[in-house]
């Protein structure tokens, strides 16, 4: 899905943190990228990427197992998209 972006966005300043995974958290990402690229629904991108987005894990417990569900932070993305009556989810 390609999200147009405001005039300038180039030269806008993104801050976000970095959420530091343990090896749980990794595995959780493995494995739903892993499902997103069988799936044609990610890529790999090669080179310098603009905007890099902050990722991390939720935790619940689903009728006694533990489950963790992939988040990625789209705030600095918002800053930079065009709003429109489907904004992005935050």
């Amino acid at each position: 899905m390609k999200i147009p972006l405001v005039e300038g966005w180039q030269n806008m300043k993104f801050n976000f943190c970095l959420y530091p995974l343990r090896c749980e958290e990794q595995t959780v990402f493995d494995k739903k990228y892993d499902m997103l690229h069988e799936k044609d629904r990610m890529e790999f991108v090669d080179g310098a990427f603009p905007i890099a987005l902050p990722i991390f894990v939720v935790w619940r417990v689903v009728k006694g197992v533990k489950k963790g569900r992939a988040v990625a932070d789209l705030r600095p993305l918002n800053r930079a998209a065009i709003p429109d009556v489907y904004s992005l989810p935050f």
